[in-house]
């Protein structure tokens, strides 16, 4: 499967709804943006402006990783035998957005 466009709204339902499945794999760097950062996120959103891209790695094999920054779900390797999806780019803005929406709760 190639690339596809999704709506961030659509992503963020998708990785709190599904938090075992996505995973931040551990040769990602912790979540280390300040809230200058992710206050600059939110401005760009509004406005309208390109935030860049989240790529994903999708695949059925379990490989050591953490779970999303915010999702509060920990995972046991074998816990589904359907596909995982690895963040290798975007680990910052998808963990800025997840806190921001999990605050809002």
């Amino acid at each position: 499967m190639g690339a596809r466009v999704e709506i961030i709204s659509n992503l963020l339902r998708t990785v709190l709804n599904n938090p075992s499945l996505y995973r931040i794999p551990k040769i990602q760097r912790s979540f280390v943006w300040n809230w200058d950062k992710v206050k600059n996120l939110f401005e760009s959103l509004y406005k309208g402006y390109p935030v860049g891209i989240f790529v994903f790695w999708k695949t059925k094999e379990y490989i050591p990783s953490d779970p999303i920054v915010g999702t509060n779900k920990e995972q046991d390797e074998g816990e589904t035998t359907g596909d995982y999806y690895y963040i290798l780019d975007g680990n910052q803005r998808l963990t800025s957005l997840i806190l921001a929406i999990n605050k809002k709760r």
